[in-house]
């Protein structure tokens, strides 16, 4: 009888002895995966508002040259320089939109390479506004608008449409990829959470178990 009360107590006193830093490693366990799937949480919602953010501004680009060209029109049907307003205004703003999507892109090489593609359509737009509005100034409206009827402009929106549409398409694509990605950390993140959360409680279950049976 003796030998049995000592071999149940050296067993619960291993328990005991055991358990509760079983109990506390497993606590700390489960906390760790919460706050890690909380960061993933948290950078999965970054990584859309960046997403949201380049859409944005490729937009603005596109609105921009056409607020720039629809200056440039009205000034070569009118020859007045109030005309030019929308032109003067959006060219300013359309070097900040791209230089606020070159600090945006900037960790992403092949964005970077087609935003330096646009950048170069923005520019060789520029020129083609200004030749035109140069052309009204000093030879009048025929001549100015025998540039104009080449197309030019249109030729220019369709290049710009097409660079933009890719870059967006880039944008997408990574995003699947990394919601994809913060979608799996988070199911790893409940299952491991769960598993721990259950030997936790059989721990305890068992702890308190053995602690009665000595009292």
């Amino acid at each position: 009888m003796d030998k049995t009360v000592n071999r149940f107590g050296g067993t619960a006193s291993r328990w005991v002895g055991w358990g509760l830093p079983i109990i506390g490693l497993l606590l700390l366990i489960t906390a760790g995966i919460g706050a890690f799937g909380t960061i993933s949480l948290f950078d999965s919602e970054a990584d859309v508002q960046h997403s949201n953010e380049v859409y944005v501004r490729l937009e603005r680009v596109l609105a921009l040259a056409r607020d720039a060209e629809t200056g440039q029109r009205g000034y070569v049907i009118t020859g007045r320089d109030d005309y030019l307003e929308p032109y003067r205004d959006a060219e300013p703003k359309l070097e900040r939109q791209l230089d606020q999507l070159s600090s945006l892109l900037q960790n992403d090489p092949p964005q970077m390479q087609r935003l330096a593609r646009l950048r170069g359509l923005v520019d060789e737009k520029h020129r083609e506004l200004q030749q035109v509005i140069d052309v009204r100034r000093e030879k009048g409206f025929d001549a100015a608008q025998a540039i104009v009827m080449t197309d030019t402009g249109k030729a220019f929106m369709d290049r710009a449409r097409e660079a933009v549409a890719e870059m967006q398409g880039q944008v997408r694509q990574q995003l699947a990829l990394r919601q994809a990605e913060a979608r799996r950390t988070r199911d790893l993140a409940v299952l491991i959470g769960l598993a721990s959360g259950a030997l936790t409680i059989i721990v305890f279950v068992s702890f308190s178990y053995l602690a009665r049976r000595l009292l």
